[in-house]
C-alpha cells in the first residue's frame, strides 16, 4: 500500500511544526509551569462529584496505548483502533450505548470531562510507526481555557489511522468534541457535544492457522477469510445539564472547593445517536445463511436515545446531599427497513453523607413502565485511615440491578443473521472491598458478583440465555513502587468463576512496567524501561464481523504468551518524546500471540511519539 503525496506532506509538516516548537522551547529560559493541576468534573449524577488530576506527567508506555488494551486488560483484534472485549468478567448491561462494550475508547456521555484552568491549556500528541507500506499514525489535541473564573470552554479531537500487519485490516478512527462548563453562585451548567466516524476493514481473521504458527510467511502474505468487508460507524451525542439554586446561605468562593448550603433545581438532557453499516460486495462461504441478497451485503443498524431528567437536590456544604427526581427516556432502534420505539418513565434518587472523615453514598433507579424493566441500586462507604504516616482509604461497594436484555440481543434481522429471542430479565448482585493509596497509585480490590439469567453469544454467534446463576470472584492489585530512580508499576488480576458457560476467562492477568528515570543537566528528564503483558491460557472468543460481536469458541486456546516492549522517554520543558519497540520478543518462541481466535497480535514494530503541552 502506498501513501499519497498529500499524506506525506501532512506527515512531514506535522513533525516539522512540532520539532520547530520543541527547539524554540528549549531555547527559552527555564521556568516553572504555573499550572500543575486542573479540575476535572464528572457530571454523571446529581452529586456533581469532582476529581483533580495532574496534566503534566512524564511520558510512559501508555502514550502508545490510547485504547488502554493492556493496562485495562482488554483483548482486541490485533490492530490499533479495533473493537475490544474485556478479559475480566463482564455482564451485557442494558445500556443505551450498546457499542461501549466493544469500543470503550469512544467519546461518550459516560466519559465526558470538564476542566477549570487558571491559564489556557493546550496539548498536542502525535505518534507514528514510520512505516510507508503499513503506516500507523495518530494525532490528539486538546485546548481548554477559562473565559472568567467560573466559565470554561474547550475542544478536543483524535484522528488515527492504522493499516495493520495483515491483509484488509485497516482502521480509521476520527472523533471531535466541544464542551463548556460554567459554575456560578446561583447557576451551574455544562454542555458537551461529541461526533465521529470510525471505519473498520474486516478480514474475518486468518483462514489457515498453520500458516501463522508453523511458517515464516510475512503477515501480509497470510490469507484471510474476507477481502471486501467493512464496518462503518457514525455517532454523535449531546449532553447538557443545568442546576439553579433556589435557596442558599453560607460563604461562596468560585475558585475553591467550598460550597454553600443550597436547595437546587436541576435538569439534564441527553441525546445519543449511533449507526453502523456493514458492507460486503462478494458472496462468501464465511457466512452460513443469506436472507436478503446473495450478491452483496449492506446491513445497517441504528440507535437513537433521548433522555430528559428533572430533580430536586439539597446540598448541605458537601457534608450531606440528597436528591430525588425522575426522567423520561425514548429509545429508537432500527435495522434493515424495520423500526421500533420504546418510551420509559422512571424515578430516581439518592444521598451522599460526608460528615467528616467517613463518607457514604447510595442511589436507586426504578423504571415505571411494564414493558421495560430496570431496577438499579448501589451504595458506597469510604473510611480513611493511616499506617506509618501514609494515608489510605477503605472503600466498600454494593450494587443490585435487574433489567431487560439489550434490544439487539432479543431481535435482529440482517442479510446473514436473524433471531427472535424471548429472553427474561437479567439480575446482578455484587459486593466490593478496596484499599486505596492515592500517593503511590496503590489499589487492592476484592470483588464478588452473582448474575442470574445472563445473555451471551454461543458457538454459532447467536445470542443465548443461561437458565441459571453464575458466581465470579476477582482480586486486583496495582502499585507504583519507587526506589531512588527505579520505578516498578505492576498490575495483577486473579479471577475465577463457577461456570465458564458464559465466557472463558484467563485466571491470571498481569501488566508490568519497570523503568529508570533521571534528570540530566537540570533540563532533560530521561526514562528507559520495559513493559510486559501476560495472561494465562483460555479459550478466547471468536469475532463475527457482520454483527461486530464476540462469541464462544472451544477449538483454539489463546493467551499464555508474554508480550514485551522496550522504550525510551525524554522530556524537555513542555515537550515529550517516546521511542518504543513493541512486541520485542516476537518470533523468539512459537507464534501463538492471540487473544481473539484467528486474530494475531501485531508482530515486532517501532513507534515514535511526540507530545507538547502549552500553558499560555
Amino acid at each position: 500500500m502506498k501513501i499519497s503525496a498529500s499524506k506525506n506532506c501532512a506527515h512531514f509538516l506535522m513533525i516539522g511544526i512540532l520539532a520547530a516548537g520543541i527547539i524554540l522551547a528549549s531555547q527559552t529560559q527555564a521556568q516553572t509551569d504555573t499550572i500543575k493541576k486542573v479540575t476535572v468534573s464528572f457530571k454523571t449524577n446529581p452529586f456533581g462529584t469532582t476529581d483533580t488530576i495532574s496534566m503534566d506527567t512524564m511520558l510512559i508506555p501508555s502514550f502508545f496505548d490510547p485504547q488502554g488494551y493492556f493496562s485495562r486488560a482488554l483483548g482486541w483484534n490485533g490492530n490499533q483502533g479495533s473493537p475490544v472485549f474485556p478479559l475480566t468478567f463482564s455482564v451485557r448491561q442494558a445500556d443505551q450505548f450498546e457499542y461501549t462494550d466493544f469500543l470503550q475508547y469512544f467519546p461518550s456521555l459516560s466519559n465526558n470531562t470538564f476542566y477549570n484552568t487558571r491559564k489556557p491549556f493546550s496539548q498536542v500528541s502525535f505518534y507514528t510507526n514510520g512505516s510507508k507500506p503499513l503506516p500507523e499514525q495518530g494525532i490528539h489535541f486538546l485546548h481548554t481555557q477559562n473565559i472568567n473564573p467560573g466559565w470554561n470552554i474547550g475542544l478536543s479531537g483524535t484522528f488515527a489511522n492504522s493499516t495493520g500487519k495483515y491483509s484488509h485490516q485497516e482502521n480509521k478512527n476520527n472523533n471531535f468534541r466541544a464542551f463548556s462548563h460554567y459554575s456560578g453562585k446561583y447557576y451551574t451548567g455544562h454542555i458537551s457535544y461529541n461526533f465521529g466516524r470510525f471505519t473498520f476493514r474486516e478480514n474475518g481473521g486468518i483462514s489457515d492457522q498453520t500458516l501463522y504458527t508453523d511458517s515464516l510467511l510475512p503477515p501480509e502474505n497470510i490469507p484471510v477469510n474476507l477481502s471486501t468487508a467493512s464496518n462503518i460507524i457514525k455517532f454523535r451525542n449531546l449532553c447538557t445539564e443545568h442546576e439553579l439554586t433556589l435557596l442558599s446561605f453560607g460563604p461562596y468562593n468560585a475558585d475553591s472547593s467550598k460550597k454553600m448550603n443550597r436547595i437546587i433545581l436541576g435538569g439534564r438532557f441527553e441525546f445519543d445517536r449511533f449507526r453502523r453499516l456493514y458492507k460486503d460486495t462478494q458472496d462468501s462461504s464465511f457466512y452460513n445463511n443469506v436472507w436478503i441478497d446473495s450478491l452483496n451485503t449492506a446491513d445497517s443498524i441504528q440507535m437513537s436515545h433521548y433522555k430528559t431528567s428533572l430533580y430536586l437536590k439539597v446540598d448541605m456544604a458537601k457534608k450531606f446531599t440528597v436528591y430525588a427526581g425522575g426522567f423520561f427516556e425514548r429509545r429508537d432502534n432500527g435495522m434493515y427497513e424495520i423500526h421500533f420505539r420504546r418510551d420509559v418513565v422512571a424515578l430516581n434518587g439518592g444521598f451522599a453523607l460526608n460528615p467528616g472523615k467517613i463518607s457514604l453514598t447510595a442511589d436507586v433507579n426504578f423504571h415505571l413502565t411494564d414493558e421495560d424493566q430496570h431496577i438499579e441500586s448501589k451504595a458506597q462507604f469510604t473510611l480513611p485511615f493511616k499506617i506509618s504516616g501514609q494515608n489510605f482509604n477503605f472503600i466498600t461497594k454494593a450494587a443490585y440491578t435487574s433489567f431487560d436484555p439489550r434490544f439487539y440481543d432479543t431481535y435482529y434481522y440482517s442479510n446473514h443473521f436473524f433471531w427472535l429471542m424471548p429472553f427474561t430479565p437479567i439480575t446482578t448482585a455484587s459486593v466490593e472491598a478496596a484499599i486505596v493509596q492515592a500517593k503511590n497509585e496503590g489499589t487492592l480490590v476484592f470483588n464478588m458478583t452473582r448474575v442470574t439469567h445472563p445473555v451471551y453469544y454461543g458457538q454459532k454467534a447467536l445470542p443465548k440465555q443461561w437458565d441459571g446463576s453464575a458466581n465470579y470472584m476477582s482480586i486486583t492489585g496495582k502499585y507504583h513502587l519507587q526506589m531512588g530512580h527505579w520505578n516498578w508499576v505492576p498490575l495483577f488480576i486473579f479471577q475465577s468463576q463457577s461456570d465458564s458457560v458464559l465466557q472463558s476467562l484467563p485466571s491470571i492477568i498481569t501488566n508490568q512496567s519497570i523503568y529508570y528515570d533521571k534528570r540530566i543537566l537540570k533540563v532533560l528528564d530521561f526514562t528507559i524501561g520495559a513493559d510486559v503483558f501476560y495472561c494465562s491460557s483460555f479459550y478466547g472468543p471468536a469475532y463475527m464481523p457482520a454483527t461486530m460481536t464476540y462469541y464462544q469458541q472451544n477449538e483454539m486456546l489463546t493467551g499464555d504468551y508474554p508480550v514485551a516492549g522496550a522504550f525510551i522517554g525524554l522530556k524537555l520543558k513542555r515537550a515529550r518524546f517516546l521511542f518504543k519497540v513493541h512486541h520485542i520478543n516476537d518470533k523468539l518462541t512459537r507464534r501463538k500471540n492471540m487473544l481473539v481466535a484467528g486474530y494475531p497480535l501485531p508482530d515486532r514494530y517501532f513507534s515514535l511519539g511526540i507530545s507538547w503541552h502549552f500553558y499560555n
